[in-house]
């Protein structure tokens, strides 16, 4: 009697997680740099009295760079290896949804509705990531 042997998507009925050998370090620091994004943005609205260079335009330019730039490259990088389009799914309105925060001023977005979006989009950038990284782990895996 044969045994079926669960695919990929259905590690033993468990939520796809990594293995202790998984050593994606990319996707790991586009996640913490997705947070860190997010982060500064609470920050520097609610401190009314932080000091420009955490809360001016420049600030938040560099941390759309350092958020996007690195996420793009770790997600192109990841599905060369996995080839699932539904890593997609989850970085493109993430991507938008930082560029939309960041041009935020042009187009008269108010100050919570950056803030709210920016933190929507660093949070979508950490699921975006993780999904990213647990299809590399595991599409020659089973």
């Amino acid at each position: 009697m044969e045994v079926e042997q669960p695919g990929p998507l259905q590690v033993e009925n468990r939520i796809m997680l990594t293995g202790s050998d998984d050593l994606n370090w990319q996707d790991r620091a586009c996640a913490v740099l997705g947070l860190l994004a997010g982060l500064h943005c609470v920050l520097a609205s609610l401190v009314s009295s932080s000091p420009r260079w955490l809360s001016g335009e420049r600030a938040h330019l560099l941390f759309a760079v350092l958020s996007l730039a690195p996420s793009m490259v770790a997600v192109v990088r990841g599905w060369f290896i996995h080839h699932s389009s539904r890593v997609w799914a989850y970085a493109i309105p993430a991507w938008a949804a930082i560029c939309v925060a960041r041009s935020g001023a042009q187009i008269q977005m108010d100050e919570v509705s950056e803030t709210v979006l920016t933190i929507f989009a660093s949070l979508l950038l950490v699921v975006t990531h993780q999904l990213n990284r647990s299809l590399a782990y595991w599409h020659d895996r089973y």
